[in-house]
């Protein structure tokens, strides 16, 4: 079963894109890290997936429930 479940996210900040259609499935008892460099859009993924920041396209889903 997937704890978490991406799909289609997308966040744009005006006309720049943050995130692009990413989808992503962590299986539950996964543990998964974030690499990249400066401006990857890391910080900006972990605010979105957390309700920090509201998304511009897509769905996110922690242990069945829809955010």
């Amino acid at each position: 079963m997937a704890l978490i479940e991406l799909r289609k996210i997308s966040k744009a900040y005006g006309s720049v894109p943050a995130l692009r259609e990413l989808d992503l499935t962590v299986p539950e008892g996964c543990l998964y890290g974030l690499l990249g460099p400066n401006g990857a859009g890391k910080t900006t993924f972990i605010d979105a997936i957390t309700g920090f920041t509201p998304l511009s396209a897509g769905t996110v889903t922690f242990d069945g429930v829809d955010l």
